[in-house]
């Protein structure tokens, strides 16, 4: 995926920032709206991790919602379709080569994270979820949603791309 957002970001401005059609999302609007969602949840695991508190066990497993949040952003699955809540939409204040630079360094982040989470359980915490303060998550279903969230956005900015050359 790094490889993939790093020729991205030698496309140039103008391609990062054209849509393929009126209401669509530019690559630029796809990478920055994954961003938002490592603002929410990279200082959440962090302190997560920091406090270690949770046991040492490998058997964690996601959670009811983590399972359905996953699936909701499943490219492939196709399920469940929801618009962006206002706080994830992208506005474009930073030029593409620093959208692209923050996430690769958001993924470099989330990578070390998985690294410090390796043999813990991870189901036993919960995470206020980026949607509302009432629904929680563990670091598991965190993780697994960003994990499959980033693809799909990934994988959108290609389909832009493919469409705007």
């Amino acid at each position: 995926m790094q490889d993939v957002l790093r020729n991205l970001q030698n496309l140039g401005s103008e391609l990062m920032l054209q849509a393929p059609k009126s209401g669509a999302w530019s690559i630029a609007q796809c990478i920055e709206h994954l961003i938002t969602y490592g603002h929410h949840y990279h200082p959440l695991l962090t302190k997560n991790l920091k406090t270690r508190s949770m046991a040492k066990d490998s058997s964690s497993s996601l959670s009811l919602l983590g399972r359905l949040f996953t699936r909701m952003v499943d490219d492939r699955k196709k399920t469940l379709r929801c618009k962006t809540i206002p706080r994830h939409r992208p506005t474009l204040r930073n030029s593409p080569a620093k959208i692209i630079s923050k996430h690769l360094n958001q993924q470099e982040e989330l990578l070390v994270l998985l690294r410090g989470f390796q043999g813990y359980d991870l189901s036993q915490r919960t995470l206020v979820s980026s949607i509302s303060r009432v629904i929680k998550l563990n670091p598991l279903d965190v993780v697994s949603f960003l994990v499959t969230h980033n693809q799909r956005h990934i994988n959108q900015a290609m389909q832009v791309l493919q469409c705007i050359s």
